[in-house]
C-alpha cells in the first residue's frame, strides 16, 4: 500500500540552474514545428518498507511525432522482472487449467511446466521490447532525457548537483553549451544516457 505525502517544494542550491535548450527535438533533433513541453520525471529511493519520490518537469523542446516518448519512463530491470513474472504466472495459469489435457501427451512439458512457461514467457518479454523500438530519426523510444544524478543534502534535502542522461548527441552538446558555467562548476553532469 503506498501512502503518499507532499513534503512541498524541495530547494536547489543556488549554483545548481539549468537550462534546456530549444535548438531542436530532444529526441530526434528536427528544428521545425518545434513545442516546449513538461517531461514528467521521477527519481525514487527505497528504504526497506518506505521511499521517497521526487517529480522534476523538466520543459523540453519537442516535435509532435516525439511527443509521445515524454510520457514513455524508462523500464528498470524490476519492472522487466515484474512483467516478466505476471506472463509466466498467466501462462502457467492458463496451461494448467486450459492446456491439462492436452500437455498431459507431452511428458517432459507437464514435468516442468512452470520452467517452460518462464521460457515462453522470456520470449514474450524479448518480443514486447523488440518492438518497442525508436522510429524514424529518433534516438529513444522512452524518455529522452533522463535523470542520470542527484546528490541532496542530508538535512534539508536540498539539492547540490543534478545530472541528465540524454539520448541525442546535438542536444546534449547544446545543453552543456547554455550550462557550461554549471557544468564546470560540478553542480550540473550532462552525457550520453
Amino acid at each position: 500500500m503506498i501512502i503518499p505525502i507532499p513534503l512541498g517544494p524541495v530547494s536547489f542550491a543556488p549554483e545548481v540552474s539549468v537550462i534546456f535548450p530549444n535548438s531542436c527535438c530532444c529526441n530526434c533533433g528536427f528544428k521545425s514545428g518545434l513545442s516546449i513541453i513538461n517531461q514528467d520525471t521521477k527519481k525514487t529511493n527505497y528504504f526497506l518498507f518506505a521511499g521517497t519520490e521526487l517529480t522534476f518537469q523538466l520543459p523540453l523542446t519537442i516535435c509532435n511525432d516525439c511527443e509521445k516518448t515524454l510520457k514513455r519512463r524508462v523500464p528498470t530491470l524490476f519492472h522487466k522482472f515484474l512483467v516478466l513474472f505476471v506472463i509466466a504466472f498467466t501462462l502457467f495459469l492458463l496451461a494448467v487449467t486450459v492446456g491439462a489435457h492436452s500437455l498431459s501427451r507431452f511428458q517432459f512439458i507437464s514435468n516442468n511446466l512452470f520452467i517452460f512457461c518462464l521460457f515462453a514467457a522470456f520470449l514474450v518479454l524479448l518480443a514486447f521490447y523488440a518492438i518497442r523500438r525508436p522510429s524514424g530519426k529518433q534516438t529513444s523510444y522512452y524518455h529522452p532525457v533522463r535523470l542520470s544524478l542527484l546528490e541532496r543534502e542530508l538535512t534539508s534535502g536540498e539539492i547540490k548537483s543534478i545530472g541528465f542522461g540524454f539520448t541525442n548527441a546535438a542536444y546534449l552538446r547544446d545543453f552543456q553549451k547554455i550550462n557550461k558555467s554549471a557544468i564546470q562548476a560540478g553542480r550540473v553532469h550532462a552525457a550520453r544516457a
